[in-house]
């Protein structure tokens, strides 16, 4: 048993913690008018069982079941060969209700060697799906790939399409210099809708909007290079929310997610005698011990990682991934940091905001990296 395996015999256990989740139209409390939010991130591995380059069999039905299991509203992908988009995500439609989807390729760095001896030569992409009402959706360039980005609302007024009497779905795709964008959005229309599209428009509303970016930064790097890719989604971000604010004719400001696989562990989340092994580890490898992407999250985009904002705080996991390091993270705006003195109905009445509550790591085998799972309050 190697210490991945180790790992996830010894916590997997503790996923009997995470709650089940039924969706965000769900109650989160019997009576208050609170809605619970599921973010998800889950890097796997081009759906195979193994770790990095060891393979041991097709996974994707594993994969299928773990989320399944977690439920997410807000879902990211990572290291989705570019053969199984269109398949990938059809099931998260099909199978997971995620009615919103996108697509995009990773760096340069995320192209498989054919010495894998599978997908030989695909590039590796992000998906970023979602359950909400679809605002827009697109690629954002960073480096020589991209960040798949939804802007979605689940405020009140996103819930009713969920009543509707019939659908329709539709798929886009865009070419770009690395591969293909592929959008793809299922539309529920009532009897007065007359038409649906994949970048259809919903009613602004100052309640529930979400900018969520599904990214995959890039490996064995000089360390200024995932801190240019961060830079670039986080210039998108900033303009995003000035234009949801905006539509929205102002009121709480749109959380921004964004969740991935970093590929960089960082030494705040460590006790220093661990970090210290660590460090030297990194320096034998000819690996930076910091690339500077945590501190421009916080600085420049006010984001801090689920595990750190939650209001229910739990020690972190030891790692994320097969190489025994923390790499993975979904980070969320600042102001879903829950307040000391917050009633369970937030400080002002009509206003929609959101509140970290919970992050927890899914220990399981079937990719090389564990999915991580945060969940929201919503006050609609």
């Amino acid at each position: 048993m190697n210490c991945f395996e180790k790992d996830v015999s010894e916590n997997e256990r503790s996923n009997d913690l995470i709650p089940e989740h039924t969706s965000w139209e769900s109650d989160f409390g019997a009576g208050i008018g609170l809605k619970r939010l599921r973010v998800v991130t889950f890097n796997v591995h081009f759906f195979q069982r193994g770790f990095s380059t060891t393979l041991r069999g097709d996974a994707t039905r594993e994969c299928l079941e773990v989320l399944k299991t977690l439920n997410a509203d807000v879902l990211f992908l990572q290291e989705i060969p570019e053969s199984r988009v269109e398949e990938a995500i059809g099931a998260l439609r099909g199978q997971l209700g995620l009615r919103h989807a996108v697509a995009a390729p990773s760096a340069d760095a995320h192209v498989l060697d054919p010495s894998f001896g599978v997908y030989p030569g695909e590039r590796l992409h992000v998906i970023c799906a979602s359950r909400g009402a679809l605002v827009r959706s697109g690629a954002v360039p960073m480096g020589s790939g991209h960040a798949a980005f939804l802007e979605v609302d689940f405020g009140p007024s996103s819930s009713s399409s969920s009543s509707s009497s019939s659908s329709s779905s539709s798929a886009a795709v865009a070419a770009t210099p690395k591969g293909r964008v592929l959008a793809y959005s299922v539309t529920f229309r009532s009897s007065s809708s007359s038409s649906s599209s994949s970048s259809a428009a919903v009613a602004a509303t100052p309640k529930g909007r979400v900018l969520a970016y599904s990214v995959h930064l890039s490996v064995r790097c000089p360390e200024e290079t995932r801190l240019a890719e961060a830079t670039a989604v986080l210039e998108h971000a900033r303009q995003a929310v000035k234009s949801a604010a905006k539509s929205a004719g102002g009121g709480a400001p749109p959380l921004v997610l964004v969740g991935g696989d970093f590929n960089q562990p960082v030494e705040s989340d460590y006790p220093a005698r661990e970090w210290a092994a660590m460090a030297a580890d990194m320096t034998r490898a000819k690996l930076p011990l910091s690339d500077g992407v945590a501190q421009a999250l916080r600085e420049r985009g006010g984001l801090a990682s689920a595990f750190d904002l939650a209001r229910e705080r739990r020690p972190l996991p030891a790692t994320s991934a097969w190489n025994g390091a923390l790499v993975d993270f979904i980070y969320a705006s600042e102001e879903s940091r829950p307040r000391a003195a917050e009633n369970l109905r937030g400080l002002e009445a009509g206003r929609s905001r959101f509140s970290a509550e919970a992050s927890w790591a899914y220990y399981t085998s079937v990719s090389d990296h564990f999915p991580l799972v945060a969940d929201f309050r919503v006050d609609v």
